[in-house]
């Protein structure tokens, strides 16, 4: 008479919790986990089952409940982990150069491509990360960014996830942007000549002996190596360089050449004195920092390959700070 009852429901229609929210499950499209947690989230008060919150229970990787890696469980739906990773063509590159960098995203252990999900390549702020390409992936869960980027910082790979894929960031990538260094010429006279900077310091002004103090601290740091995100006392980079000699004068500085440009107060080309700073721009945004030597040179911590020392200023579109 009842041979066609489900196992595990009786004759009068009154079955277990798990057995019943299985039947509905399945009927619904959904999918039941053979795990004790499964009957659990079955057996939910109906004042949770229906208010559309979101139960999780984690599941270790290689479990039997997913032998492809590590899920997340929600009631009738799996959240899958997905790995999101990131390369460049060229860490080091010189001012005005482009890079291209090649992210890939994937799912589970098995590494499957993730095609058609909305991936975000973000560079470093300082305080934070900003967006500065978009792309879906392709059939192959890759994607493609070309960028031509102005001053050494980080990058990284961003998904933000959806229904049944976990979010992601890559590993963190640093990118090197070397200023273009002009080499002084040689001159029997003590002027520097640069004739696209000829203007600068044109008024002869001298610093103050604090600047001139604070320029011979810096000095002191010549031949030393430059290395990303170093602020002393064996590495810099160039606002590493001014943040740590600045300490030394009573002048706490952020550890980035932006930031350090709202400090102190503006000092026009003609009128710059040694000891000031210069910054070096792109658009409004301030890329590099030295601080300026007289004449048409600077001190600073350039790049990679050129160790901290005297410079040429290789740029007019600069502008002077005088902080002391």
């Amino acid at each position: 008479m009842f041979t066609h009852t489900p196992r595990g429901v009786r004759p009068s229609g009154r079955g277990s919790a798990a057995a019943l929210a299985a039947v509905s499950l399945i009927a619904s499209g959904g999918v039941v986990l053979a795990t004790p947690g499964a009957a659990g989230a079955a057996s939910l008060p109906p004042r949770f089952a229906h208010s559309g919150q979101a139960f999780y229970r984690g599941v270790s990787a290689g479990s039997p409940a997913d032998p492809s890696g590590p899920v997340v469980t929600r009631i009738g739906r799996l959240v899958r982990a997905t790995h999101s990773s990131l390369s460049v063509n060229a860490p080091t590159i010189s001012y005005g150069q482009s890079i291209v960098f090649q992210g890939r995203l994937t799912i589970g252990a098995t590494q499957s491509p993730a095609a058609n999900q909305a991936l975000r390549l973000e560079s470093s702020s300082g305080s934070g990360w900003q967006t500065v390409a978009r792309s879906l992936a392709d059939s192959g869960g890759s994607v493609t960014f070309t960028l031509k980027p102005t001053r050494s910082t980080k990058y990284r790979l961003a998904y933000a996830g959806v229904m049944t894929l976990s979010p992601s960031v890559s590993s963190v990538l640093a990118v090197i942007v070397k200023p273009h260094i002009v080499s002084a010429p040689k001159s029997s006279g003590s002027a520097h000549v640069a004739a696209s900077v000829a203007v600068i310091g044109s008024h002869g002004n001298a610093g103050s002996a604090k600047a001139v103090a604070f320029l011979a601290a810096a000095e002191k740091q010549t031949g030393k190596k430059y290395v990303y995100g170093a602020a002393g006392p064996n590495a810099f980079d160039c606002s590493g360089l001014v943040m740590y000699v600045a300490a030394q004068f009573g002048l706490a500085l952020p550890h980035h050449a932006d930031s350090q440009l709202d400090y102190g107060k503006p000092v026009s080309a003609a009128d710059a004195a040694p000891g000031d700073l210069i910054f070096f721009l792109d658009g409004g945004y301030a890329y590099h920092v030295g601080i300026y030597a007289g004449g048409h040179m600077m001190l600073d911590a350039p790049n990679s390959s050129t160790p901290v020392g005297l410079h040429t200023i290789w740029s007019s579109n600069v502008v002077f700070r005088r902080i002391f």
